[in-house]
């Protein structure tokens, strides 16, 4: 290991302490005593999200038939979310939301009991929990063990996190796309709000992906439909080019 990976590895390390704590602290009091947003739903999303979906997509809906129709079943990931979102969601297969704490009522969760949803209490910036997704996916579909839908929408999660602590965050990334099913698979991100602009470039710089031979769709686009809440920061999105027939993806991805 070089100097300078070693220095930078401690310097994200230390990134990582900090943000937990200050995200803690934020869960606990809130922003004015209180946590702003909770229970986000699908149109929620699509307000967020809807201009990146045009012009192939109209609606989640949509999303989810196509990605029915390319791979049998369709099983969604939603980060640093309470589980509302999916539960909009109908033709899902399954899917589980991660948030630090569960804070469904008896009727959701017996709700997605019977629709095959799950909720995760973990931190985003734990290894522990990017395995537990992992391995939740390989278990529900051993044969092709990819998220189809990832979402990542914070919202009053990032606004616990100073910028200079952003860096965690852009490199969980590269994990949000390891897990991203290679046919097809589309990902939904908001992106936190730096001193430097996101763009095609250096997302595809970050995500690694100038020496794949199938290079995935990206689009970055800022919150218009928003109107209520001050974090105007930019959204990204990700789609995996769909396998043509007798096409198979390589597996080996890169692991941190």
């Amino acid at each position: 290991m070089t100097v300078e990976h070693s220095v930078g590895s401690r310097r994200i390390k230390g990134q990582l302490d900090s943000s937990k704590r200050n995200a803690k602290e934020f869960l606990t009091h809130g922003e004015d005593g209180k946590w702003t947003f909770r229970r986000s739903d699908i149109r929620d999303y699509q307000a967020t999200f809807g201009d990146l979906l045009l012009p192939h997509f109209n609606s989640f809906e949509s999303v989810v038939k196509e990605l029915k129709a390319a791979n049998n079943s369709v099983f969604a990931l939603d980060l640093m979310s309470f589980g509302a979102a999916l539960r909009d969601l109908h033709e899902l297969d399954g899917g589980i939301s991660i948030g630090l704490h569960d804070i469904r009522v008896e009727d959701e969760t017996t709700h997605d009991r019977f629709h095959n949803l799950s909720f995760h209490a973990g931190d985003v910036l734990a290894n522990e929990t990017w395995s537990f997704m992992q391995n939740w996916i390989s278990s529900q579909r051993p044969e092709l063990p990819y998220f189809d839908l990832i979402f990542c929408r914070p919202l009053g999660g990032y606004l616990s996190i100073r910028e200079e602590h952003y860096i965690p965050y852009v490199f969980g990334l590269r994990k949000i796309f390891r897990l991203l099913n290679p046919n097809g698979g589309i990902a939904l991100i908001q992106l936190p709000i730096t001193k430097e602009k996101f763009d095609e470039g250096n997302i595809r710089k970050l995500l690694k992906l100038n020496n794949l031979h199938r290079e995935p769709q990206i689009k970055i686009a800022p919150t218009s439909r928003c109107p209520n809440f001050r974090f105007y920061g930019e959204n990204l999105f990700i789609q995996n080019p769909l396998l043509q027939e007798g096409e198979h993806e390589s597996k080996d991805r890169e692991h941190d």
